[in-house]
């Protein structure tokens, strides 16, 4: 069976006030022995897979030669139907780069746009302009590609309801294929929480985020974006297959400093650590930092944990054949509750669940008691 194959970029040129994700500032040198490092491990593999996934930091910061170096390597585990996706900052997508991406078989691209309003950008922390997003899809459109995603974030301190209005809307007519729309959150040692402890910015309420949510969610299916899962939502036919696989807690390879990989029950964690990755890369020594063996239930339950997010929800006859587990005599403890607390309804046959509209404003909470 075919594999998803995961690629962090760790280098950004500035990192946003809110992410937790790993990265350093980008370093020419540093970064050009991280892609012949990475570059060889891809080689290493051997396989085709059926989703490619490059992430970070900020993919797209890589000079032209550095990208070639990525994608010379994954070229041969591409097939004619691979979904192949890359991360872009807006400021950093060049004309040349968007042409370099179509060349090589990239056939979806993701821009984090975030907001279309440059006060709200910049209390994020970006650094770039809603300018360069629209510059930045116009460079796509002119290299060829039709799958084409924006990332936003709503949520943002001192936003109000019609600020998220205005954003959803301006998206909706960009000719894009696939909109993600994120609540920012305040991740533990992250500028963004210091400031909140500090009492610096204050986060907007819990029933103010579910207004907005709900808005979002219907401003976007006015214009064909449907949700299919809890924040992603996208013209049909155009939903993100990576991470379908993620939600049906599919196997991927992970490759980098900070990737994570599952294959075969086993989640490892890649050391976050680009120097040190490097050295032990180059001297055939294992990058992992650590690893966690899931038993047959554990791997049942965040199945469970992870489907319940999608707007299918979860087939009792799908999760059996998947994990071999009865799904009620599993999760029966839970489900009861969900019902009479109006988070999930049954399948009009009664054969599989789904979070309501309801259930969705909740689907963190839903999906944790699954575990």
């Amino acid at each position: 069976m075919l594999k998803s194959l995961y690629v962090h970029i760790p280098f950004c040129r500035k990192k946003c006030e809110y992410c937790n994700f790993y990265s350093v500032p980008y370093d020419e040198q540093l970064a050009q022995e991280y892609c012949d490092c990475i570059a060889k491990e891809i080689r290493l593999l051997k396989t085709e897979f059926s989703t490619v996934y490059l992430g970070g930091g900020t993919p797209s910061v890589l000079s032209i030669k550095q990208l070639q170096r990525v994608f010379n390597a994954i070229k041969p585990g591409l097939s004619t139907d691979t979904e192949f996706s890359i991360e872009c900052n807006p400021e950093s997508l060049t004309q040349d780069k968007a042409d370099l991406f179509f060349s090589y078989g990239v056939n979806r691209v993701t821009l984090g746009a975030q907001s279309f309003d440059d006060n709200f950008i910049q209390k994020l922390g970006r650094i770039h302009s809603i300018d360069d997003t629209f510059r930045a899809i116009s460079f796509l459109k002119q290299s060829g590609f039709s799958n084409i995603g924006i990332d936003l974030i709503f949520g943002i301190y001192g936003q109000f309801f019609d600020d998220v209005i205005k954003d959803v809307s301006v998206a909706c007519t960009l000719g894009v294929q696939h909109i993600s729309a994120y609540i920012l959150s305040y991740e533990e040692n992250t500028p963004l929480c210091f400031k909140m402890q500090r009492k610096e910015v204050q986060p907007i309420s819990d029933a103010e985020v579910a207004d907005m949510y709900q808005s979002v969610v219907a401003v976007l299916a006015k214009s064909d974006y449907l949700r299919y899962e809890v924040s992603n939502f996208a013209i049909n036919g155009y939903e993100s297959k990576h991470n379908l696989n993620y939600w049906d807690n599919g196997e991927y390879v992970g490759i980098g400093a900070g990737a994570v990989g599952y294959l075969n029950g086993i989640r490892s964690n890649n050391i976050a650590d680009v120097p040190a990755y490097i050295a032990r890369s180059c001297a055939g020594e294992s990058v992992i930092s650590e690893f966690e063996s899931l038993s047959d239930v554990d791997r049942a339950k965040e199945t469970a944990a992870f489907k319940i997010r999608t707007a299918v929800g979860i087939s009792f006859k799908w999760f059996f054949d998947v994990t071999g587990f009865d799904f009620m005599e599993l999760e029966n403890g839970v489900i009861e509750s969900f019902a009479e607390q109006g988070f999930i309804e049954y399948y009009p046959d009664n054969d599989g669940i789904k979070l309501t509209d309801k259930g969705f404003l909740f689907a963190d909470s839903v999906s944790m008691e699954m575990l």
